[in-house]
């Protein structure tokens, strides 16, 4: 089962991630590594205290995938929310 601690700190209850509004994208080839920084649509139910009354309304965050051997990346739209699907293939 895939857990992760964060998400479960602030949502009550899983959250899937596919439609998101990106606003970076980084590509390292020394590594190989490619960076995803976007928002979801989804808003935490269960903010901590540090957040409360700092007037946020969208939730912001990232993804790096490493060891990358073959990257397509098509059609990324400008400043609108869309479609993602990540997928993973065991080699």
């Amino acid at each position: 089962m895939d857990q992760n601690i964060f998400f479960e700190k602030i949502f009550s209850k899983p959250v899937e991630i596919w439609r998101i509004a990106l606003f970076s994208l980084q590509i390292e080839n020394d590594r190989p590594s490619v960076g995803l920084g976007f928002d979801i649509t989804d808003f935490p139910d269960i903010l901590p205290k540090k957040w409360e009354g700092k007037g946020y309304n969208t939730c912001r965050m990232g993804i790096d995938c490493h060891r990358i051997q073959d990257l397509r990346v098509q059609n990324i739209p400008v400043r609108e929310v869309f479609f993602v699907k990540i997928t993973k293939e065991n080699s």
